[in-house]
């Protein structure tokens, strides 16, 4: 079973084995990510990935497209499995690699998790206090 959610309507030709939830709430959210295996997001770009970031926070294992907003919290092989942005059978065989190895599979769920509870908003400000104070290098 596919579970899949997002802000626009069912367009009402899902296969039968897709679940698609539309704007669910924080807890109907939290219930879906509890629910999965493993969560997938194949976008092209993305400033913030908050939906894997979430399902992390659930102790569920991502598996993402390396694409610049996804590289702040999917360490490959650590807290996620990534793939080329566009490369469907790279996605897919990230998908399996995942489902077929319930070690890598709890791995990335455990240290995924660890990584991102440690973004928060007083290590954030911290470092950008730190920025100027010791002012910006490029």
């Amino acid at each position: 079973k596919l579970l899949a959610f997002g802000a626009f309507p069912d367009p009402g030709n899902l296969p039968d084995w897709v679940e698609y939830h539309h704007s669910p709430s924080g807890a109907s959210l939290r219930a879906l990510y509890n629910r999965m295996s493993l969560f997938v997001s194949a976008s092209w770009e993305e400033g913030w990935g908050l939906t894997p970031c979430e399902a992390l926070l659930c102790g569920c294992p991502i598996v993402v497209s390396d694409n610049g907003g996804h590289q702040e919290f999917a360490l490959a092989e650590k807290t996620a499995l990534l793939f080329p942005v566009k490369d469907i059978p790279a996605m897919v065989s990230a998908i399996c690699r995942v489902l077929a190895d319930p070690a890598l599979r709890q791995q990335l769920a455990t240290q995924g998790e660890e990584y991102v509870r440690r973004l928060t908003w007083a290590r954030a400000t911290a470092n950008l206090i730190k920025v100027f104070e010791d002012g910006y290098e490029q």
